[in-house]
């Protein structure tokens, strides 16, 4: 199916939506997307992004630092604008050391999240680029580090 030439991309909550694409071939930007363990991702270049995901994802999840796409590995660099938006059942979330920017509203509404388990160092936890209101109306988590643990309020 061709884009409509009246599509508003707000209709999709700015998400993507890849027309004219057959079996996950590339978009017009360039982008695949493919499914890995339950998890949405964009990929392009060498690099994937983890995309919003459906609002059933429930329990515990890990982000691996890379993923395969047609015998090609692309790093997880980055988890997207509201990835675990209204994911109200997700429990916990592993989150490899590869990952350099979490984007806004990421977690927003994730009110059973407890547990954040990054796979670096505290430091490396800090130095993340976190857009503003990345965990907004969450309870009180705590991200377990290689070098100790942190606190919602430390992050």
């Amino acid at each position: 199916m061709n884009k409509p030439y009246n599509w508003n991309e707000t209709w999709n909550g700015y998400r993507p939506v890849v027309w004219d694409c057959n079996n996950n071939d590339k978009d017009e930007n360039g982008y695949a997307y493919t499914i890995v363990d339950g998890i949405r991702y964009s990929l392009k270049e060498g690099i994937a992004t983890v995309e919003r995901q459906p609002c059933g994802i429930s329990g515990s999840i890990i982000i691996p630092s890379s993923i395969t796409y047609k015998s090609e590995s692309y790093s997880v660099t980055s988890i997207c604008y509201s990835a675990f938006e209204d994911c109200g059942s997700l429990t916990s979330i592993i989150i490899p050391n590869s990952v350099t920017s979490i984007g806004t509203w990421v977690f927003v509404g994730c009110r059973s999240l407890k547990y954040i388990n990054f796979e670096g160092t505290k430091a490396q936890w800090k130095a993340i680029e976190k857009d503003g209101s990345w965990d907004s109306n969450t309870r009180d988590y705590t991200v377990h580090c290689t070098d100790g643990d942190l606190s919602k309020s430390e992050c």
